[in-house]
């Protein structure tokens, strides 16, 4: 199999589309987060329901910041083949007062996640994520 030397002019616009939603989202700038998705984009996380349309996505991007007051994605790799684009994802949180999953407050979560946005007409049309969040002791 050979490896491409570089990307495409399209695939270098999917990267930094992907990584737009993901700054967004890790800045807690919602709006960000929603303007490169379609209005009836598809995200489905492993073992979760799938969310359509924008504003299931703009409320699950806000029940992780009310859940996790200080998360803050950070972007560890991102690769593009066509109109896809691979992006690898972690970060270190801990549970706020009124988190949505019943966890303990105070405790601190790290999460890892890869996910596969689909980019139709220079916006993201379809995600599909798969995260691991792992539980560390309660923050001192």
């Amino acid at each position: 199999m050979e490896l491409k030397e570089s990307y495409t002019e399209q695939e270098l616009q999917n990267i930094a589309l992907a990584r737009r939603h993901i700054e967004g989202f890790a800045n807690h700038n919602v709006e960000q987060a929603l303007s490169v998705l379609t209005d009836d984009v598809i995200d489905e996380d492993l073992g979760e329901e799938p969310k359509h349309g924008k504003k299931e996505i703009e409320d699950e991007i806000r029940g992780y910041l009310k859940s996790f007051p200080d998360l803050h994605w950070e972007i560890t790799n991102c690769f593009a083949h066509g109109d896809q684009v691979l992006i690898e994802i972690k970060a270190r949180a801990t549970r706020g007062p009124n988190a949505l999953d019943g966890g303990k407050p105070g405790t601190q979560v790290e999460f890892y996640v890869s996910s596969i946005e689909h980019m139709s007409n220079g916006q993201i049309d379809h995600m599909r994520a798969y995260i691991i969040p792992i539980e560390l002791s309660k923050k001192k």
